[in-house]
């Protein structure tokens, strides 16, 4: 009984865990995916692992998003900049990590995206300009009509964010040539957006679907415009002219501008158009209540 009580105790050693082996050396390399002529694009950084040593992972991607434990993750960035990458990696014998500079191109590289949405989000508004809307030709060389925005239709705003929404703002009444040329209630608009920015020609906003569902969306008029498109003719941080393609073949161009506060200049121009208006009281009933 002895002996085998010695045999058992003899194999039942205690074994003590040690590391063993090198430590890890964190490193990685990184390169954003090819970007798009429709903006916004997706600001997609491909990250691939090249650490030695190394089982375990954690990436830190410098944009406060929740950390990842992939091998060589796919990390997607709400917007362009520049970001502390960290990789922290685990071995047989510790961890090590490193951090590197991540420079992300965003939309806002483009001089027309970046005057439409300010980086972030930029509100629109129509042109005080006597001929901010004008009808012309097929082929741009006779002016059918020109105007000023009407009473209801001069306040809309049209807001364009960074993210690719869209919003629509009638302030109170939406003039609609759908409805006889007549001021009505605020009508459906797009929820979202796109820019067509390829080199060499002139951007092109595309319209979503209006967020209903129903109806067509539009910026300015209320006109159908074919594939709810609206070339940009020309811009500046604070203006841009607009040209579409009316379904009857003619073109129709809206001025627009940043909306800021009104300053007296803008006053006087809304109230005179540069040379006289006549004014008279609205009729409807209650407006002068």
């Amino acid at each position: 009984v002895l002996s085998l009580m010695s045999v058992l105790f003899t194999q039942c050693e205690k074994t003590v865990p040690q590391l063993s082996g090198t430590a890890s050396i964190a490193d990685f390399s990184f390169a954003q995916l090819p970007v798009s002529d429709t903006l916004p694009y997706a600001y997609s950084v491909q990250f691939t692992n090249k650490s030695q040593e190394e089982f375990l992972y954690q990436w830190d991607f410098g944009d406060n998003s929740s950390m990842s434990s992939a091998q060589s993750p796919l990390h997607t960035y709400k917007a362009g900049g520049i970001f502390d990458v960290r990789l922290t990696t685990v071995g047989t014998n510790g961890n090590n990590s490193i951090t590197k500079k991540v420079s992300v191109t965003d939309a806002c590289t483009n001089a027309f995206f970046k005057a439409l949405t300010n980086c972030s989000n930029a509100e629109w508004t129509w042109s005080l300009d006597g001929d901010a809307i004008r009808v012309l030709s097929p082929d741009g060389t006779q002016v059918f009509f020109a105007g000023a925005a009407a009473g209801c239709q001069a306040d809309d705003v049209y807001k364009f964010s960074s993210d690719g929404t869209f919003g629509y703002d009638a302030n109170g009444q939406t003039f609609d040539v759908q409805s006889g040329y007549s001021c009505v209630g605020p009508k459906a608009n797009a929820i979202a957006y796109r820019v067509v920015a390829k080199a060499g020609t002139n951007p092109v906003i595309l319209l979503g679907p209006t967020s209903t569902g129903v109806g067509r969306p539009f910026i300015g008029t209320t006109d159908f415009v074919k594939g709810n498109a609206y070339t940009v003719v020309s811009f500046t941080e604070n203006s841009m002219v607009l040209r579409s393609t009316l379904e009857a073949g003619e073109l129709l161009e809206v001025k627009l501008k940043r909306k800021v506060a009104l300053t007296i200049a803008d006053i006087k121009q809304l109230l005179t158009g540069a040379a006289g208006k006549s004014w008279k009281l609205d009729a409807t009933p209650g407006a002068n209540a």
